[in-house]
């Protein structure tokens, strides 16, 4: 994923995916992130980068906060906090149209942006989150979508049965 990324040309078109890997986003929430909502905090005595990601579902708003460990995800980190840098405190990462967004991803990727999701999804699985984790982390108040985002397969089970995990 790093290196899809880093094909892309602009800080601002590598932030945008950045963002949209390290949080699983839909394009609707990324177009609601603002540099406010991306800081460093100290958590337990270590530092950690956190993002808001603001939703609504049948008119109700919710919150959720997506860490990312800048030590093993620096890549992600350094892209999206080089690109905040820039920014008023008060104004929004990104202004863009979904179609646009879509034409993008297309462009650069052959996919959907919503894919992201998945792919996130699946490498937080294989990384040994847990189920509860993951619906935290993704903002899902059911198992059902565990079974949609994670692509897993057989694979995916070697390190289980040999004990590296």
């Amino acid at each position: 994923m790093q290196t899809m990324i880093q094909r892309l040309m602009g800080l601002e078109q590598r932030a945008l995916f950045h963002l949209f890997y390290a949080t699983g986003c839909r394009v609707g929430e990324i177009n609601q992130i603002k540099q406010k909502h991306c800081s460093f905090e100290q958590i337990e005595g270590k530092e950690v980068f956190l993002i808001k990601i603001f939703t609504e579902k049948n008119k109700i708003q919710k919150v959720r906060i997506c860490p990312i460990n800048p030590v093993k995800e620096d890549w992600l980190v350094d892209g999206i906090d080089s690109y905040c840098g820039l920014k008023n405190p008060e104004q929004l990462l990104f202004d863009y149209t979904t179609r646009w967004i879509n034409k993008l991803t297309h462009k650069a990727f052959g996919f959907n942006p919503h894919r992201f999701r998945h792919i996130r999804a699946t490498h937080l699985m294989r990384d040994g989150w847990t189920n509860s984790q993951l619906k935290q982390f993704f903002g899902w108040s059911s198992d059902k979508p565990l079974n949609v985002y994670g692509h897993m397969n057989w694979k995916d089970l070697v390190p289980v049965v040999m004990g590296d995990n």
